[in-house]
């Protein structure tokens, strides 16, 4: 299965033009920190399009909640907003009843750079039996607590 990383607006202008079986993994900003946050992506008609999960959580993992703009937004929430096993759990679901039903799995966040791509080198890594692609490219910085996260759950549900 192709693994395509990218960012939201990409992701919204690509929705109608998709021509292979796909599925989308649509991970936004649970409570905006942004003016400028347009809300969750909004994606065109495709018949192609097999399914959308669609998620929210912040580009933080618990050992860098400092990072810039998300500090604030942490400390009054209490810790939501996190990437939580609940989540990473849904994306292996997801993800396994859409394997041999899809060619491409779509995974975008709002830049397409960190948690898509977090989220992405896992599934590349469960599906495809590597992750190099994505962490070899330098137009990616794989979120390491959400990538984590998704190879715990991979193992959760494996066990099972």
């Amino acid at each position: 299965m192709k693994i395509s990383i990218l960012n939201k607006e990409e992701a919204e202008g690509l929705s109608a033009y998709i021509i292979c079986p796909h599925a989308i993994i649509s991970i936004g900003e649970p409570k905006p920190w942004r003016e400028d946050y347009s809300g969750p992506a909004k994606f065109a008609d495709n018949e192609k399009r097999l399914g959308v999960l669609r998620l929210e959580f912040y580009d933080i993992d618990m050992l860098s909640i400092t990072n810039a703009g998300y500090k604030h937004a942490i400390q009054e929430s209490g810790g939501e907003g996190l990437f939580t096993d609940e989540q990473a759990l849904q994306i292996v679901d997801f993800v396994n009843e859409m394997k041999g039903k899809v060619e491409v799995l779509v995974c975008h966040c709002e830049g397409g750079i960190s948690r898509s791509s977090g989220v992405a080198a896992a599934l590349s890594l469960m599906i495809n039996g590597s992750d190099n692609e994505i962490f070899h490219n330098d137009k990616y910085i794989p979120n390491m607590f959400v990538y984590r996260k998704m190879l715990n759950a991979w193992q959760e549900r494996r066990q099972n």
